[in-house]
């Protein structure tokens, strides 16, 4: 997760004159909040099964935005072994607008395509090569990592959107732990 300055939290607390990169203060109290929920999400809530290990980092970007690492190790009936386990939590289609109406917003927000001035494109093209290559079911691709399911569903926007995210089931587990509060970052 990273810290975002636009977090309403944040904003709330702000000055008109105020930029969030000047106030380390209150960036810090309320990221250190946001961590403490997710946390509790997931080991107290299991939004992703039981856990049996886990260990975070927190660090500090160069304007002074701290990002934070989770490892989680779940027990064995929870691990995702299998492509369909994956499918459940991550997912790289572009949303429907009508059913997702707030996956949809945020994706479209984020993508580098619709945002030239987004910190991922360089002359024009997403450094993170997005968007990928649709492909009708989630599978080992180079060098280990996944290639994610991502069917020609015919949902599209201005420009097709950037990277994974996470689906709608663990959202749904999330609006009970105030998913509200969160900004997922895009990986």
């Amino acid at each position: 997760m990273i810290c975002n300055p636009t977090w309403p939290e944040i904003k709330e607390h702000l000055l008109p004159t105020d930029k969030a990169q000047n106030r380390p203060d209150l960036i810090s109290r309320v990221f250190r909040a946001n961590v403490e929920e997710i946390q509790a999400n997931i080991l107290k809530r299991n939004v992703f099964g039981k856990v049996v290990a886990f260990i975070y980092s927190i660090e500090f970007q160069k304007r002074s935005l701290p990002r934070v690492y989770f490892l989680i190790i779940l027990a064995n009936e929870y691990k995702l072994l299998t492509p369909e386990s994956c499918d459940k939590f991550i997912r790289v289609e572009l949303p429907d607008s009508n059913r997702e109406v707030y996956l949809h917003s945020v994706v479209v927000r984020h993508c580098g395509h619709l945002n030239p001035t987004n910190p991922c494109m360089k002359s024009g093209y997403c450094k993170f090569h997005c968007p990928r290559d649709f492909a009708e079911r989630t599978s080992k691709g180079k060098n280990s990592y996944p290639t994610y399911k991502r069917q020609q569903s015919g949902h599209t926007t201005k420009q097709a959107f950037a990277k994974e995210i996470v689906s709608p089931e663990v959202l749904d587990k999330f609006s009970k732990c105030e998913k509200s509060k969160y900004k997922l970052k895009m990986l």
